[in-house]
């Protein structure tokens, strides 16, 4: 398989911003990156996300002042 040459990524890219429009390309790139890394974690058996290691922390530090 060949590596696609920078006219064909540039048509796709005109494609995709005609298609999606350009407000919208952001949130699809941010969506994607979140699938692929959540992907990745469940994969490699990481720990738990960041937001839910955030979301305990709080929790910990009122055990500890009480």
């Amino acid at each position: 398989m060949h590596t696609p040459s920078l006219m064909q990524l540039l048509l796709v890219l005109a494609l995709a911003v005609i298609f999606f429009g350009p407000k919208r390309l952001p949130e699809i790139g941010r969506s994607l990156g979140s699938a692929l890394r959540e992907f990745k974690e469940s994969f490699s058996g990481a720990s738990a996300p960041k937001a839910e290691k955030d979301a305990s922390a709080p929790d910990e530090a009122d055990a500890v002042e009480r």
